[in-house]
């Protein structure tokens, strides 16, 4: 697991340029969400309702440990078409064209 995924300073920066209007990569995206999923607590549910919300949006419904692999295995993948310099559409086209995923 990559120590990105749970760094704080880095979360708060992407978030901000992200609220600011600015334009970010995917895999940047990808990672805020990943963030979310690592670091929210258990208690209350609350990591339970960022689950639900990445099943939605990225995944399939699967257990968590699963689900974090997917997420690591999207950024990665996100990454490489980012340095081939790939375009957002195309990236997002290649992850999920397979089931339909937004």
């Amino acid at each position: 697991m990559r120590k990105e995924y749970t760094d704080d300073a880095l979360f708060k920066r992407n978030t901000a340029r992200r609220h600011s209007g600015e334009k970010i990569k995917l895999s940047e995206y990808l990672m805020l969400w990943m963030y979310e999923l690592l670091t929210k607590p258990v208690e209350f549910g609350m990591r339970d309702a960022v689950l639900y919300r990445v099943h939605k949006k990225f995944t399939d419904e699967m257990p968590f440990d699963d689900t974090v692999k997917e997420m690591d295995r999207l950024i990665r993948e996100a990454e490489k078409a980012e340095s081939q310099s790939k375009s957002y559409d195309e990236i997002v086209d290649m992850l999920w064209a397979r089931d339909g995923k937004e």
